[in-house]
């Protein structure tokens, strides 16, 4: 998903069932190119892992700076890894590439173990918030029709047997971004811009049947995470 951090509002989807993993990096790669302010938060799982490691190799072989435009653990916490962002700082394209190697498991976004990646963190608060927030502005029938199938199994919150969830995953990571993502002015985002546009709310006479409509969708998405438990 492609989700605009000053409103949180999804001005784009795309759903590849068919292609290869790496035909799909590589144009995401060239997507990047074309939009030099966009920032890829890709979750560390399955074939997430794949498309991370076709992209470092397409940055290093660009000899791009991959650390401005991937979300990784360095940029997170740039006190905890201070000396290998100076190394980033100095090095030339040679030496990136040699630490995309040497950190490539700090890119992406991790959701399994504990922390403040895991995965109960984006289906807990993110979610809450992302639902409180900015629902009005999800744009994507298969991403509300996965929200509102979600359901606790086992303590915990998922997708039904047979369902999916990874809609719901794309649209909460950026959720995350705009909110604990760190030094974020590293990657050329403006902090002091991060969901500033809201839009004005209006009483139930002054909206249009459409607006009803969503109001009404809202409501029941709400009603779904409540009685998760969440």
């Amino acid at each position: 998903q492609y989700v605009d951090l000053t409103t949180l509002e999804v001005i784009g989807t795309c759903y590849c069932n068919l292609t290869n993993i790496i035909e799909y990096a590589l144009w995401l790669f060239e997507q990047m190119q074309r939009w030099p302010k966009l920032v890829a938060i890709i979750e560390r799982q399955s074939t997430g892992i794949a498309i991370l490691d076709q992209l470092l190799l397409s940055f290093r072989m660009s000899g791009q700076n991959a650390f401005k435009r991937l979300f990784n653990k360095i940029v997170q916490d740039p006190d905890k890894y201070k000396d290998v962002m100076e190394e980033i700082r100095r090095g030339g394209k040679h030496v990136l590439g040699e630490l995309y190697t040497h950190y490539k498991s700090a890119f992406g976004f991790t959701t399994s173990g504990t922390g403040e990646h895991a995965r109960h963190i984006l289906y807990g608060t993110v979610l809450q918030e992302a639902v409180r927030h900015s629902l009005d502005r999800v744009n994507d029938i298969k991403t509300i029709d996965q929200i509102l199938m979600l359901e606790v199994i086992n303590g915990r919150v998922d997708h039904p047997k047979g369902g999916h969830d990874d809609g719901v995953v794309a649209w909460l990571l950026p959720q995350w971004l705009a909110r604990y993502g760190q030094n974020l002015a590293y990657y050329g985002l403006d902090p002091s811009q991060i969901m500033m546009s809201t839009l004005m709310k209006k009483s139930h006479s002054e909206m249009s049947y459409a607006d009803r409509q969503q109001a009404d969708l809202r409501e029941r998405i709400k009603e779904t995470v409540t009685q998760m438990g969440m």
